[in-house]
């Protein structure tokens, strides 16, 4: 089971984050929290669902998924379209 946190830095609240993360050679099978538009595919594609609440300046969101594979740590990784 792989987790991610979002943390928001910034003196702005965060509405509506997209989070990509590849992971070469496994196959991502369920979310739980964030919305999932690829499963079965080696790219963890995630956004946040609609209505939830912002995420306040300091605050953060956690979100979970399970994997099959060996990769620990993405090959690639971006934030709303910037590399993470």
């Amino acid at each position: 089971m792989g987790e991610f946190t979002i943390a928001n830095n910034s003196s702005t609240s965060l509405t509506g984050w997209e989070l990509s993360a590849a992971f070469p050679g496994d196959q991502i099978q369920v979310t739980w929290g964030p919305t999932e538009s690829n499963p079965g595919s080696d790219t963890l594609s995630m956004s946040a669902r609609p209505g939830w609440p912002a995420i306040a300046p300091g605050g953060s969101q956690s979100g979970y998924f399970l994997a099959s594979g060996d990769t620990f740590s993405p090959s690639e990784c971006t934030f709303n379209g910037a590399a993470c």
